[in-house]
């Protein structure tokens, strides 16, 4: 989940004090600036501020309870009190929420202001409070589990420092403590039961990092809200094959399958009903390979999920609780149906979303719910097909046919994102664009496949792929509907070329691109210029200070650096930008111009040996595996 990705910020728009977002702005106000106060004790507000009219809670965000007065009398007209030992009687469904990452940013328009708009975890958390009236006389619990900051970002620096972050379009934490453990980043977890009207918050309790904190939740899930059906909302930073991370620090796939293991020892279940990752790119298929033992169904976006304000948060979590509590008989796959049917009739915003103005800004651009059991076989084929291609790659022309099939499958916008200079970018593709590029490749000619086995294996992987995918929402700006809803790892021609990251990092590539660079064709930004190369000059000359090498290769480009200083008029200006491409190549050509490019190139190796054994595990010998393996190898 990212917040205001790609400057894509809403306002709210026709909030009224009779809305239905008023009780959980209320919430905000009245307990959770409370809490950021640093105070010892909050109240959980159990009756919302008096109002005149009626509340009515239409699709997306549905209820039976519409008129303000049965609201007010449900919260107030409690049974019995839920305690920490409460075991409530069984449900039909439990629904589990582990809200781990909050943000914030200022709503569009008020740059002048200093009011902030939260989105993420405590937006949630609030809106599934003011949600408790509607489970009055409903078999339908929520445990909802929030990462809070004790101090207020607003009077502790500190703190606000090390709230999280979306870097360059990925998902990063900003934590004062790393590792899986956070322990130490001064979060706490606050757990409410909501049941039959009621909201209990459980003992605070200091955060223990993602994965076990996901495994408390679900224990308490267990011990203290029985139900027949068990689904996790998992909201936060996803990283796709990294796995995920929060306020309260990181987990990798492997540690939040095992949380999901342990948090159901002895809840009577092995698996949940269903799993859904509020968070960007978890619709890979890495991530379904690791979790497909502890879930029946998932739901998960191959792209970025987006928040910019209270009105796009991601999922919409109101108009999921409001679908279960409008029929709780639907079991996980029929809920699974449901969320994709909401992202489709625009609960996350997008062109379909019900606002009196145009909204198509989305939280989910794609939404996609996945058949678990079908994740084993999926497998089977994307190896058969990986056995394929690997023997395929004999031909030159093969290799150059499915370099270009992977080139034109779109990229997952989470790995398009700015990436650390000599580093591979990542590379998500969806899989269906690749497998349909693959059987065209081979019906134009480019990709010979004289005995049918390639299309064979993916005309198998496509039909495996439907199977798998059960449900699929895109929006069509972007062209997301067009795509098939689960995306895969596939390096590409400018994943594999390390002379092109190579040259990023040598300074030397960069004194021949200022003489061609448009920004600096006019004598006006002369100024602009010579202090770029003079920086460029001076990294040069450490590098080869480093090397042993002779800093006199470098003085025709120095003379060219004077000579523009000097020049008066734009043709003086011209000869001498063609004078120092000149020079730069041949610099750049010299054997100190070589060594560097070399020592650079080994870097940038480096580089993209780690970015593969990060992408592959060492110990997968799978013949998918194999194929990537060879792609890595035309890395020279």
């Amino acid at each position: 989940m990212a917040s205001g990705e790609n400057g894509r910020e809403s306002k709210r728009t026709s909030e009224t004090s009779d809305g239905p977002q008023d009780l959980a702005a209320n919430l905000r106000s009245q307990y959770f600036d409370c809490l950021a106060s640093g105070k010892s004790t909050c109240e959980v507000p159990t009756k919302p501020r008096e109002q005149t009219g009626s509340i009515e809670l239409t699709n997306p965000y549905t209820s039976n309870i519409s008129n303000q007065s049965e609201r007010t009398e449900a919260l107030v007209e409690q049974p019995k009190p839920i305690t920490a030992d409460t075991v409530l009687p069984q449900a039909r469904w439990t629904l589990a929420f582990n809200l781990t990452t909050t943000q914030d940013h200022q709503p569009s328009g008020d740059n002048n202001s200093d009011a902030r708009v939260y989105a993420g975890a405590r937006n949630k958390t609030a809106e599934l409070l003011e949600l408790a009236a509607t489970t009055v006389g409903k078999p339908v619990t929520l445990v909802v589990q929030n990462a809070q900051r004790p101090e207020s970002s607003e009077t502790n620096p500190a703190a606000a420092k090390s709230n999280s972050q979306v870097t360059d379009g990925q998902a990063r934490a900003s934590l004062s403590a790393s590792g899986k453990n956070s322990g130490a980043s001064g979060m706490l977890i606050h757990t409410y039961l909501i049941h039959d009207g009621q909201i209990q918050e459980l003992p605070t309790r200091p955060s223990q990092g993602v994965a076990a904190d996901t495994e408390a939740l679900l224990k308490i899930a267990g011990r203290q809200a029985p139900s027949e059906h068990l689904a996790l909302f998992a909201q936060g930073h996803g990283g796709g094959p990294h796995g995920v991370s929060g306020d309260t620090g990181r987990a990798s796939l492997e540690e939040m399958d095992a949380a999901i293991k342990n948090g159901l020892a002895n809840s009577g279940r092995d698996k949940l009903d269903l799993v859904d990752f509020d968070a960007c790119s978890m619709g890979n298929a890495a991530v379904l390979a690791a979790v497909s033992s502890r879930a029946d169904n998932i739901i998960a976006s191959p792209e970025m999920e987006t928040a910019g304000g209270e009105d796009i948060d991601a999922q919409n979590v109101r108009a999921i609780v409001g679908a279960v509590l409008s029929n709780p008989a639907m079991n996980g796959h029929e809920l699974g149906q449901k969320i994709i049917d909401l992202a489709a009739q625009g609960a996350n915003g997008g062109a379909a979303a019900p606002r009196e103005i145009d909204r198509t800004v989305a939280g989910t651009d794609t939404l996609s719910h996945y058949n678990a059991a079908e994740i084993g076989q999926f497998n089977q084929h994307l190896n058969s097909l990986g056995a394929a291609l690997t023997q395929a790659f004999a031909s030159e022309s093969n290799r150059q046919a499915i370099l270009t099939a992977i080139g034109d499958a779109p990229l997952a916008s989470q790995a398009g994102g700015v990436r650390i200079s000599g580093t591979p970018r990542a590379e998500l593709r969806d899989s269906k664009t690749f497998a349909s590029n693959i059987i065209n490749a081979i019906e134009n000619g480019s990709l010979s496949d004289p005995q049918g086995r390639i299309r064979s294996a993916t005309e198998a992987l496509q039909a495996s792929q439907s199977r798998l995918v059960a449900g699929y929402h895109g929006e069509k700006a972007g062209g997301y509907d067009q795509q098939g809803g689960l995306s895969m790892f596939l390096p590409g021609r400018t994943y594999l070329d390390n002379q092109a990251r190579a040259d990023e990092l040598n300074p030397a590539h960069d004194l021949t691109s200022l003489a061609s660079d448009e920004r600096f064709s006019n004598i006006e930004n002369k100024e602009s210029l010579l202090n770029r190369l003079g920086y460029n000059i001076e990294d040069v000359q450490e590098a080869q200070t480093k090397m042993g090498a002779d800093l006199r290769a470098l003085e025709p480009i120095s003379q060219v650096r004077e000579a523009l200083g000097n020049a008066s008029s734009q043709a003086e200006y011209t000869a001498a930008l063609g004078l120092l491409e000149e020079r730069a190549r041949q610099f750049q050509q010299s054997e100190a111009g070589q060594r560097l490019n070399q020592i650079y190139l080994e870097q940038a190796r480096a580089a993209t040996a780690k970015a593969f054994a990060e992408e592959i595990p060492a110990q997968d010998q799978g013949q998918w595996t194999t194929f990537l393996r060879n792609l890595q190898a035309l890395a020279r």
